[in-house]
């Protein structure tokens, strides 16, 4: 790079770090990922419990910050980077508590619960271990990959390196309950999302004042977790909205704070601009994904479902996806397409017949497709609402990718 290529680099990230030398972000993402792979594969053959986990996974964590560590002196990268610049340090703590008092608001509406964790000083050391000594090897890792690249490239190689820590950041366990207790919309929305959230905005503060930044916010959230005696039981789709917006809205403070420094300034004005849509495209994505895992639960006051039988073609047919909404049983009359649960089975048929019993109503439903209607009467209770559109086809990709995690997990 030339000078003149250097210089707005230097001052759109805020930290003057040049690119680091060719494809050695590379190797330190390959060593992040051989690190997870060595953590919850190799080790759990040789070491079990405490072994395993407060002294083998810690020291490997540790192996990997010290050797990013002399790679960054190696390359003269360290002071460069301003690991102690204090106004974007001061500003990820900031974020953090502003997170965590979100999440603790929350709880307030909905319920706390008991902290899984001991709270005496002992085993609070070693948790405080366990995850500071990870930490601390993601986030350096993480800065120095992201210090990689010139800011031409940058917003792809942001959005790859959260969607890559995002990845790392789940245990294996988790994508094994996939394929049994865990349905995929809530591992997505109480899981995934947030977490890749927090990753993206981790990756803008390491970016603009360095890892220490990224430990900051991180290390907020983390400390309230594992040390607060009660923490928030938030419902999934609760914790979907709260810890993915909480994280997009930081991003938007990081990206003006960053605009306002005076090493920012300068920065070219296309090169400003496309970072704020980037940044308004990040806040449009959390919240359009939110909104559809809400719409996906009912809690828009519409469900949608895949149609996995051909009981009602030609109407609607296997792979369909029916737009149910919730309706009064009251208001049902012949003719109206209807989901109804029996046991732990869910249907979609027509009703032919309402009959009323006393001041009871009941209904007699049936398959277009079906010769004779159901044997069961349908109760009001049993009802969970009213076929009000369906899109054809569209279910076939939820039914694909519920085959898909089956078979891989």
């Amino acid at each position: 790079m030339t000078e003149m290529a250097q210089a707005p680099a230097a001052r759109l990230e805020g930290i003057g770090l040049r690119q680091g030398p060719r494809f050695q972000w590379a190797i330190v993402l390959a060593s992040v990922l051989a690190a997870y792979l060595l953590i919850h594969f190799a080790v759990p053959l040789v070491f079990s419990g405490f072994a395993r986990t407060y002294v083998v996974q810690p020291v490997v964590w540790s192996l990997l910050s010290l050797t990013l560590l002399l790679l960054l002196a190696a390359h003269g990268i360290i002071g460069r980077m301003r690991l102690g610049w204090s106004r974007f340090l001061l500003l990820g703590l900031a974020l953090g508590v502003f997170q965590v008092a979100c999440t603790g608001t929350a709880g307030l509406l909905t319920s706390f619960g008991t902290s899984p964790y001991s709270h005496d000083l002992y085993h609070m050391f070693l948790n405080f271990v366990f995850w500071g000594t990870a930490m601390v090897a993601i986030e350096l890792s993480r800065a120095y990959i992201l210090r990689s690249f010139s800011p031409r490239h940058i917003l792809p190689v942001v959005a790859l390196v959260s969607l890559f820590f995002t990845v790392i950041m789940i245990a294996p366990a988790k994508y094994k309950l996939l394929g049994g207790s865990m349905e995929p919309l809530s591992f997505f929305g109480g899981t995934f999302l947030p977490l890749l959230a927090q990753n993206m905005l981790a990756c803008f503060l390491a970016l603009a004042g360095g890892p220490l930044a990224a430990i900051a916010y991180r290390g907020v959230l983390a400390a309230f977790e594992w040390f607060s005696p009660i923490l928030p039981d938030l419902p999934w789709i609760t914790k979907a909205f709260v810890e993915t917006m909480a994280p997009v809205m930081g991003l938007l403070i990081v990206q003006a704070f960053a605009d306002s420094e005076p090493e920012t300034r300068t920065v070219k004005v296309e090169t400003k601009a496309r970072k704020a849509r980037f940044a308004w495209a990040w806040v449009m994505t959390g919240i359009v994904g939110v909104t559809v895992l809400w719409f996906s639960v009912g809690a828009l006051g519409f469900r949608p479902i895949a149609v996995v039988s051909g009981s009602m073609s030609p109407a609607i047919g296997v792979g369909d996806l029916a737009v149910v909404k919730e309706v009064s049983p009251e208001s049902l009359k012949e003719g109206d397409v209807i989901m109804y649960r029996q046991g732990v089975q869910t249907t979609i048929h027509r009703v032919v017949e309402v009959r009323q019993n006393g001041a009871a109503r009941q209904f007699v439903t049936k398959g277009d497709a079906n010769d004779t209607p159901d044997l069961e009467l349908v109760r009001p209770d049993q009802i969970e609402g009213r076929v009000s559109f369906c899109v054809p086809k569209l279910g076939w990709v939820s039914m694909k990718l519920k085959d898909f995690l089956g078979k891989v997990f």
